[in-house]
């Protein structure tokens, strides 16, 4: 079988984690987890959560800020690297 690897940089890394990180948070301030066929789910309640919080969002946002320059001073660079590989 093929090996799929994506190439990507650190920046581009962590801003999908960070937007997906706020797209949870989102979805649980427009309460998703209450849709029916949901709110009954413990794994849907586990994974999409259930109360909001803005320093949630400011908390992954400095996360990843910091992940971001640890990674520079430690690597380097921010040239394309493998992140995956099968």
């Amino acid at each position: 079988m093929g090996k799929l690897r994506l190439y990507t940089t650190v920046l581009n890394t962590t801003l999908i984690t960070l937007l997906f990180a706020y797209l949870v948070e989102i979805l649980q301030q427009f309460k998703i987890v209450e849709l029916p066929g949901l709110q009954h789910r413990a794994l849907a309640r586990v994974v999409i959560g259930t109360s909001f919080s803005m320093m949630y969002m400011i908390g992954y946002t400095i996360e990843i800020i910091i992940i971001s320059l640890l990674e520079n001073i430690i690597a380097g660079n921010s040239s394309a690297t493998p992140i995956a590989s099968q």
